[in-house]
């Protein structure tokens, strides 16, 4: 389900904002075992997103442009919550942990990889712009400064 707003607003003609935001709670079956159940693979993938824009006119010649925005996900692969078949798919995933330690790479005998696994992700940025025009030409300076803080969890790590 994706929820997405934008609110747009002009102070004046010389200053003007708009507001963006979505979120998204996806829902993406990673992997669908085909002997037993059990052994799917399921991810909640969360996301929220959101950003700002303002535009100040401070002459017919000199404009800034500023700009911050945020995005904030979690990506989290595990077997699915299943009441009947909990105790055998913690078993499951413990055996591929097992495995994993014996050197098959991460991968039991079908191919499946170890789970649960996943990250959590945040990337922000900020940007301002500012144009200046003086004749036939235009001056244009500005700074972008943009981070990403990325967790892992990888079970047994």
């Amino acid at each position: 389900m994706v929820a997405d707003t934008r609110v747009d607003y002009n102070f004046n003609d010389n200053n003007k904002l708009f507001v963006r935001f979505k979120n998204d709670r996806g829902f993406q079956p990673t992997f669908t075992d085909p002997i037993n159940p059990i052994f799917n693979i399921q991810s909640n993938q969360p996301e929220d997103e959101g950003q700002v824009n303002y535009t100040h006119v401070f002459s017919p010649n000199v404009v800034n442009n500023f700009v911050g925005s945020i995005l904030c996900t979690r990506l989290f692969f595990r077997a699915p919550i299943n009441k009947r078949h909990s105790t055998l798919s913690v078993y499951a995933c413990c055996w591929r942990h097992q495995h994993e330690r014996a050197g098959s790479g991460g991968n039991d005998a079908l191919g499946n990889t170890f789970f649960p696994q996943g990250r959590n992700v945040t990337q922000w940025q900020l940007v301002d712009d500012l144009s200046i025009a003086r004749g036939k030409h235009t001056f244009k300076l500005g700074v972008n400064f943009r981070r990403d803080d990325v967790s892992d969890f990888t079970a047994g790590n």
